[in-house]
C-alpha cells in the first residue's frame, strides 16, 4: 500500500501553478512539499517549480539541515533568476515542507497560505497558520471569523517566497504515531472543502490513495475556484 499520493489540477483560469514534490533517501527520511505561485504575478509557475526543486535536491544531499536553510536557498535561487530575466522580479509563492523521520519527528517550514493538517484518528489539526491579510486582522481582533469568511482581500499574502520581499519563516515539529497522516493544501482545496468534510473523507478511507480519490471527486463536485493541489502522506 503506498504512503503517498497527490494531485495538482488547474483551477479555471487553466494553467496551474502549483507545484509538489515528495522524497525519499536511503535512511528512510522523507521530504513533502508545496508551493502556490502567486496568480497575479508573472512568473508564479516558475517560482512554486523553483521552489520545490531547490528543496527536493537539498534533501536528497542532506537531510538534516536546519528547515531555515531550505527556505534560504529558495530566496538565494529566486534572486539569481530574476537578475537574469527582469520579467520574474514579481515572481512569488508560498511554499510548507514536512521532512519526516523514521522515529516519526516531523519538522515542518511554512510561509504563505498553503496549508498543512495533521489528521489522527477523529482528529485534525491544522499546524499553519494562513499568512494573509485577513488571517491577521483575525488575530488582532479587527474582523471576526463570521466577516472574515467573505472579505474581500482574504488571499493577499503578508508573506511569500519572491526576490521582491522578504518572507516571515514558521517552524513547527511534530511527532508522528503510526496512521497519522499529513495532507499539505494549497488555497484551491481549503477555500473549496471544509476542515470537517476532510477529516470525514480521511477517516472513511482505509488509504491514502482513496482519500485522494474522495477529495479530488469533492472538489470537482464543488467546482474550484482556483488552482487545487493535495498531497497526502500516511506514516
Amino acid at each position: 500500500m503506498k504512503s503517498i499520493s497527490y494531485f495538482s489540477e488547474a483551477g479555471p483560469k487553466g494553467h496551474n501553478q502549483d507545484s509538489v514534490r515528495f522524497s525519499e533517501i536511503h535512511d528512510g527520511a522523507k521530504l513533502i512539499a508545496i508551493a502556490d505561485g502567486v496568480g497575479g504575478n508573472i512568473g508564479g509557475g516558475a517560482a512554486s517549480k523553483t521552489a520545490v526543486d531547490v528543496v527536493q535536491q537539498l534533501f536528497q544531499s542532506n537531510s538534516q539541515l536546519d528547515i531555515s536553510e531550505y527556505y534560504s536557498a529558495v530566496k538565494s535561487q529566486l534572486d539569481v533568476s530574476a537578475s537574469k530575466d527582469s520579467t520574474l522580479e514579481r515572481m512569488a509563492t508560498t511554499l510548507s515542507i514536512c521532512i519526516i523521520e523514521c522515529s516519526g519527528r516531523c519538522r515542518v517550514g511554512h510561509v504563505g497560505d498553503s496549508r498543512v493538517y495533521h489528521l489522527r484518528g477523529k482528529g485534525l489539526i491544522t499546524l499553519t497558520e494562513d499568512q494573509t491579510e485577513r488571517q491577521e486582522l483575525l488575530n488582532a481582533g479587527v474582523i471576526s471569523k463570521r466577516r472574515a469568511a467573505n472579505y474581500h482581500r482574504r488571499n493577499i499574502l503578508v508573506s511569500a517566497m519572491s526576490p521582491n520581499y522578504e518572507y516571515e519563516l514558521a517552524e513547527i515539529e511534530v511527532s508522528l504515531q503510526t496512521g497519522d497522516r499529513l495532507l499539505l493544501v494549497t488555497d484551491g482545496v481549503y477555500e473549496a472543502i471544509s476542515k470537517k468534510e476532510i477529516r470525514d473523507l480521511s477517516l472513511s478511507s482505509e488509504s491514502v490513495e482513496v482519500f485522494c480519490e474522495r477529495l479530488h471527486a469533492s472538489l470537482l463536485n464543488v467546482g474550484p475556484a482556483d488552482d487545487y493541489t493535495a498531497l497526502c502522506y500516511e506514516f
